[in-house]
């Protein structure tokens, strides 16, 4: 899940995906702002087709662990429904 992640973060924020490791950290490494990571949002849940635009979740993900951590238990609530 990880490089799928990576994938669209890079994508996203054009980054190349050898920068992006678990402990990158989203504005200060990446340069990210808020739009930035509405966009990684929608693409996620677009993706992973879960809902994670209602707790903000990405937008309160420092660095790609957090968010990483956060949609993978998305994606394990979503299975248990």
């Amino acid at each position: 899940m990880l490089n799928d992640l990576k994938a669209v973060i890079s994508k996203t924020i054009d980054v190349k995906n050898k920068e992006i490791k678990p402990e990158t950290r989203f504005a200060e490494d990446l340069g990210a702002d808020y739009l930035d990571m509405a966009e990684i949002e929608m693409a996620l849940e677009d993706k992973y087709k879960i809902d994670i635009l209602t707790d903000r979740t990405v937008m309160y993900s420092k660095t790609v662990n957090d968010l990483l951590k956060a949609v993978e238990e998305r994606i394990k609530n979503k299975k248990q429904t």
